[in-house]
């Protein structure tokens, strides 16, 4: 198996309410998987994993 660097942007939805303004993790974008490659662990990325649930906007 072959390791390369891979950057993947996280959408995060605004989910404010009246007492805090935050976000929420939405879904991740892998350059890899938009080339039409195969990605034995997409619904597990480890990236995508280690990005906050909830962060401050």
């Amino acid at each position: 198996m072959r390791k390369t660097d891979v950057e993947i942007s996280i959408d995060y939805i605004d989910a404010s309410d009246l007492n805090e303004n935050y976000a929420i993790k939405g879904t991740g974008d892998c350059p890899h998987i938009k080339t039409g490659k195969q990605c034995s662990i997409s619904n597990d990325c480890p990236i995508i994993k280690q990005a906050p649930e909830k962060i401050s906007i």
